[in-house]
């Protein structure tokens, strides 16, 4: 029985809906699409499969191929698709996000190609810049979410990729942080008011999602990091990095104080998040002789994800407000082995530290619970 058919049956029996109502719900709920997950994936590897055949064929004869063969053969190929995508622009379904899928991912092919035929050389975040720009029109129009997503994080793979790359023109702790700022900027668009700054529901989707995760997870990361190893001035400070992430972190905060779909708590708890990722990935880095310290490291750590916890908690996020509980929760207890590292090498550090795991399990749980029964009094 499904989930929802369970409750029902519960408040049914505990007099909360009548059996007309109950018969009313399972009627409405039968009428409503179900979403075809078995279908959406045979889709998909049908068109893996698809593709992979496409390859494996034109690899096959590869080196009987001329090059305006390759080249002319690929667009008619791309032109096609693109013909049949027009002619479907105002319907939807499974085959239309298929079809985009592939017409994305055969742009990358065709980078791929001409950079082979004319001898193009690239640390490899040149080509996928290209792609993101080329593909973006094309997944402003998915009515799916896989693309966006696959967008979107090929976004965060650009800037990562173009930020280990041998740039002399800008030094790596700018490009590192450059980086880093990158999910702030995209809370931001997820922070603000969809009626202001209008994108497409599903990209919208996709950057705030990862947005959010950036910042929480490697905002948080990063801070630690920072405030763990301190910065010596001998080496130049990466100011234009620190800039960035203080530049999207105001623009983070503004934006959520200037959206008027949020309420006043969510507000405050977003305003911490983006205030302490800030300033936990600025503060060691523009300090002069900034000193290490690890209590300090995992002291941001802990409060980047309570704030967390708190703004998923006011904004319904169940799974996001345990999956910081849990990070929490893991994060004291790595906190214990670094203060007790060699003795829980031993048996009896092992037998002390599974002690130790289990009693910080269970404060944990009682304590979130009741802080969770706190936070929902005071919506």
């Amino acid at each position: 029985m499904l989930r929802w058919a369970k409750q029902l049956e519960t408040w049914h029996k505990a007099g909360l809906l009548s059996t007309e109502q109950v018969e009313q719900i399972h009627r409405f709920e039968a009428s409503q699409p179900r979403r075809a997950w078995g279908v959406w994936g045979l889709l998909g590897i049908g068109a893996t499969a698809v593709c992979t055949g496409v390859v494996s064929v034109i690899a096959a004869n590869w080196e009987n191929l001329g090059d305006a063969f390759k080249l002319s053969a690929y667009f008619a190929m791309q032109g096609l698709l693109g013909w049949v995508l027009y002619q479907r622009r105002d319907r939807s379904g499974p085959l239309r996000e298929v079809l985009l899928t592939i017409f994305a991912l055969l742009v990358s092919g065709g980078i791929g190609l001409i950079g082979q035929i004319y001898n193009l050389r690239s640390d490899g975040w040149q080509g996928l810049l290209l792609w993101l720009v080329l593909t973006l029109p094309v997944t402003a129009l998915a009515q799916g979410k896989l693309l966006p997503h696959l967008w979107t994080v090929g976004t965060g793979t650009t800037a990562c990729l173009w930020a280990a790359s041998n740039n002399s023109s800008i030094n790596e702790g700018d490009r590192w942080l450059l980086t880093a700022s990158l999910p702030l900027a995209f809370a931001a668009l997820g922070a603000s008011n969809p009626s202001q700054i209008k994108l497409p529901v599903r990209l919208r989707e996709a950057i705030t999602t990862w947005g959010f995760f950036g910042v929480c997870a490697g905002g948080a990361l990063l801070a630690n990091l920072a405030f763990h190893e301190g910065w010596s001035s001998r080496e130049p400070a990466p100011l234009l990095g620190t800039a960035a992430i203080a530049a999207f972190g105001s623009l983070a905060i503004v934006a959520s104080w200037a959206n008027r779909n949020l309420g006043r708590g969510v507000k405050l708890g977003l305003t911490a998040l983006f205030g302490f990722v800030t300033l936990g990935c600025t503060l060691p880095f523009v300090v002069s002789h900034f000193p290490p310290s690890e209590v300090l490291g995992a002291l941001i750590f802990l409060v980047i994800w309570s704030a967390t916890a708190v703004t998923a908690l006011l904004l319904e996020r169940k799974r996001w407000f345990d999956l910081a509980t849990i990070v929490i929760a893991v994060r004291f207890i790595v906190i214990y082995f670094e203060v007790f590292g060699s003795l829980a090498a031993t048996g009896l550090g092992l037998i002390a530290s599974g002690g130790v795991i289990i009693a910080v399990g269970l404060l944990w749980h009682r304590a979130h619970a009741r802080f969770r029964v706190w936070l929902e009094a005071q919506r």
